[in-house]
Order: structure tokens, then sequence, then C-alpha cells
């Protein structure tokens, strides 16, 4: 009896620190949040303010945020466990699947029709124009964009055709990733209505059929770790996964973004040592992915003569924090001037230095990408030696720029760079007369509702305002959802379903230290995707006897 006692006690304890432990970081993230919105909102002018992030105010919203936050995560878990989710009843499967399929197409098709042939940016142009034109964007995703779009542009001698074809085939690709997700949760004897719930949440967010439409690497990349969810979820459950999803799934994540490959490492050992009656798929799957992602970078060194920018992409957050000593007037010494200089002009860094956004100093023409490749060691030794004297400016410059991943401030219009967070045409973040406009102005291909004019003005102003409105659901109130979600799994043993998790957090934890900026909402599309999957699974798996 003793004993009980003392196990008691002691669960009593880890609940209580998993419940502070969630309500700190959620009155930290409060607090820095409250101290930088300013600067975020008026990032124009964002130099001009001098920052304390720990004042009287500051631990004031930390310690209300605290409070309300162990005040949520007290009755969510206990409403967890009091509400049932779960149904004895069968449900049709197939019926499930096709009736999904057939409206989320038909949604999209409507939507199509509305921005018809679609919608894209820069980079979406860049692989209609020639094939495997530069290596920022990952080779696979370029290839076959490009072969489809030249192949069907030839046959037809229509480009508008070409790229809605290309956008079909790519809205029937996730109506099939979504209604094989709902068939999936049917199956795991989710209650009707909270499956009716996921079916609204995915075809009513505006932005999920913004960049269902938008030829994205974004958008395959997010679609096909949708698809990937569920099979892990299976896998570290002893449960029958559907293995060629996990092929096709994995192939479009390692090969679609340039951090896919960094998401499934670890994902794929994890499995490895769990799963063991699934090591011999596992270990081929990941040495095939091996052998061509190195196949891939001898063609890239071939093609290119070595020319490689992604060293320079990785080194988003160095970037910025040495901008910031720079403008800052921080303490550089000579030796780490002349590297630093070496890449870009003085007052280069100093002209281009912006609030949670890299691309200026990284694409302007007087940086020397091929100083960088070369003096690898040299760049990051002199980084780190920047680090140790100048400490403060590299955790303030580190906060700006990862502001918009775990801010919890409600959307503004200053802050999101909205031509990279919602897309309603093909250049989308460029203008006619850019070098992407003349292009597709070269080739006939533009935008053209296939409605007629004066609906089409009603629905286009009342979709632009939706996927305004969708911008509330801000990447920080998402992480902070899936830290919720987390926490209570931990809190109740569940420690396969936060295994599942995993990719997610290493998709965060990819943006917070080499994504180019944080205030771009597309960078976020796969939490947006797969939050139906954390609470739903949360809920169920809690109260699941």
């Amino acid at each position: 009896m003793l004993r009980n006692i003392k196990n008691i006690g002691r669960r009593n304890i880890e609940c209580q620190l998993i419940y502070l432990l969630f309500s700190f970081s959620v009155g930290i993230a409060g607090m820095c949040t409250y101290q930088l919105n300013p600067v975020a909102v008026d990032k124009g002018g964002f130099l001009r303010y001098d920052i304390d992030l720990v004042n009287e105010r500051g631990l004031l919203v930390c310690a209300i945020l605290s409070i309300m936050a162990y005040l949520l995560i007290t009755v969510v878990d206990k409403g967890a466990h009091q509400t049932n989710v779960a149904t004895m009843k069968p449900y049709n499967e197939n019926r499930v699947f096709w009736s999904t399929f057939i409206i989320y197409s038909f949604l999209l098709g409507i939507l199509l029709a509305l921005y018809f042939p679609g919608t894209g940016m820069n980079d979406t142009i860049n692989c209609l124009m020639g094939f495997w034109q530069n290596t920022l964007q990952p080779a696979m995703f370029q290839m076959i964009i490009y072969g489809i779009f030249q192949g069907i542009f030839f046959m037809c001698k229509n480009a508008t055709i070409a790229y809605a074809i290309i956008v079909i085939l790519q809205i029937f690709a996730a109506s099939y990733i979504v209604a094989n997700y709902l068939r999936w949760i049917a199956r795991k004897g989710i209650a009707k209505w909270l499956l009716i719930l996921n079916m609204i949440y995915i075809m009513a967010m505006p932005l999920i059929g913004n960049y269902t439409i938008a030829l994205l690497k974004d958008t395959w990349f997010t679609y096909a770790f949708f698809l990937l969810l569920p099979n892990i979820y299976d896998l570290i459950h002893g449960e029958k996964a559907c293995w060629w999803q996990i092929v096709v799934a994995v192939f479009v994540v390692w090969f679609s973004r340039s951090n896919g490959k960094l998401v499934l490492v670890p994902i794929m050992i994890l499995l490895f040592i769990f799963c063991k009656s699934q090591r011999k798929h596992l270990a081929i799957l990941l040495i095939t992915l091996v052998v061509l992602n190195s196949g891939l970078d001898y063609a890239k060194n071939v093609r290119f003569g070595g020319y490689d920018e992604s060293f320079r992409e990785s080194m988003s957050v160095p970037l910025v924090q040495m901008a910031a000593t720079v403008v800052w007037n921080g303490n550089i010494s000579e030796d780490e001037e002349e590297v630093l200089y070496a890449v870009l002009p003085e007052e280069k860094w100093r002209q281009n230095y912006a609030f949670a956004f890299v691309d200026p100093i990284k694409f302007d023409e007087h940086f020397d990408n091929l100083y960088l490749a070369a003096h690898k060691k040299e760049f990051l030794q002199t980084w780190a030696s920047m680090l140790k004297k100048n400490l403060t400016i590299y955790v303030k410059a580190y906060l700006y720029h990862t502001y918009g991943n775990w801010s919890l401030a409600a959307y503004n219009t200053n802050a999101v760079d909205k031509t990279q967070s919602i897309f309603l045409k093909l250049n989308n973040n460029t203008g006619d007369t850019s070098i992407w406009g003349e292009y597709l102005a070269s080739i006939s291909l533009k935008n053209d509702s296939l409605l007629p004019n004066g609906l089409t003005k009603l629905l286009q102003g009342f979709y632009e305002d939706a996927c305004e409105w969708n911008l509330w659901l801000t990447p920080g109130i998402m992480f902070l959802l899936l830290n919720l979600c987390t926490c209570i799994a931990w809190k109740n043993k569940r420690y396969k379903l936060m295994l599942t998790f995993l990719p997610l957090y290493l998709c965060w934890g990819c943006m917070m230290v080499a994504s180019p900026a944080s205030m771009i909402y597309r960078y976020s599309f796969y939490i947006l995707l797969s939050l139906p999957f954390v609470l739903t699974m949360t809920w169920r798996d809690i109260g699941y006897k």
C-alpha cells in the first residue's frame, strides 16, 4: 500500500512537471512575442528599436500566459479523458474514401476555374524556363515540372493547357491523399462527428485550397508528408502499413525540398530501431534514397561545374547574425572583417540586413558565393569567434529572424509577406516586367478565370479575404497546439504517439536553423495540413482503453 502511495505521488509530480514545462514554454514565447511584436509590425524601421526582452511588463506577460497555459492543458487533458471520440459502429470505408475524393476534387476544381490555369511563383517559372536551371531548387522537382510541362506544351502548343493539366494532376493526387487519410481515421474507429470535423477543416480551410492549386515544391512536400504520417503511426504501433504509399511519400519528401532528407533520416533510423519486422524494407529504402541522392549530387557537380549554392542556403541564421553584428557595430576583429567583407562588402551587409528575411543579403549581386563555398571552414570559424564576443546581438538577431515560427501574436498585414503566403496568380511574387513575367508573356501563359466576370470578381474578393483570415492561424499558434498534444501524450505515457509527431518537430527545427524567412506562410503549410491528424489522434489515443 505504501508503495502504491509512493507511485501515485511520483506520478502526480511527473504530471505537474509536464504541465509546468508546457506552461512556462508558452509564457516565455508570449513574453518574447510581446517585446518583439512592435518590431515585426514595423519591420521597415526595425533597427530603431532597442529591445529589452526581460523587464517587469515582460515578466508579467510571462506569468499571466503561463497560468493560462496551465489551466488550458489541465482542462484539455481532463476533457480528452471524459469525451468519447471512438465508435464501435463500422464504416463503409470505400464510401468514406470516394465521397471525400469526389467532393474535394470538385471544390478544388471550382477554385482552379476561378484562378485558371493555377498559381505559382518565380521558383515555379524557373522550372518552366529550362531544364534544371539552378542548384537552388531540388533537382527532381525542377526536372519533373519541366519535363511534363514541355511535353504537354509540345503536343498541344498551348502553355495554359499544359500548366492546367499539371495542376489538375496535383489536385487529383491531393484528393487521393486527403481521402486516404479520412478512410484511415475511419478505420481507427473515430466517431462520425469527428470524422466530419476533419473533413470540414481540410475542405474549408482557404489556404489549404490555395496551396493545392499552386504549383509549389511546398505543396508536393506537404501532401507527401501528410501521406506518410498515418503510415509512420501504423509502423510505430506495430500495425499494418501501406508500403507503396510509404515509398512514394518518402521519395517525394526527400527530393521535393532541401530539408526533406534532414527530416527523413532520423525518422527512418528510429523506425529501424523500433520496428524490427520492417528493418529489411527500411534499410533497402534508405540505401536506395542515399544512392539516388549521391547520383543527383554527382550529376549536379558535372552540370554546374561544381558550383553549389546549398551551403549558402543553409547559412541563413549565421548570415543574419553576422549582418546584425555589422549593423549594430559589434565587436569584430580585423581577421574577422577580412572573411566577412570578402563574402559581401561592408556597406551591403548594412544595407541588406532585414527583419526575418535573409534573401536581400544572399542574393545581392556583390555576394561572393564562390568564395563562401571555397572557405566554408573559415566562414564558420569566423561566425563562432564573433559569437563569443557578440552573444547578445546574436540572440537578438536570431529571435528577429525566427520570429514568425514561434510568435503567438495575431496576424498583421505589415508583418507577413503576402506575396509568398497567399497565391493569386502565376507570378505571384514578381511583376509583369520581371524576367519571369516576360517569359510568361512570351509563351502566352496568364491567369484567366473560366467563370463569368461578375461572379469571378465576387468570388475572388470573398476568397482573398478568407485567405487573409486564415493567416490568423499563425505558425506559432499551430506549434503551440502541437506542443499541447505532445505534452498530453507524454503525461499519459503515449510515447509511441509522441514519436509519430517527431517529423513535425524536425520540420520546425529545420526552419529554426536554416529557413531564409519566417514571415512566409507557405513554409508552414506542412503543419497546417497535419494539424487535424495531431489533434484527432491525440484525442483518440488518450481516451483509448
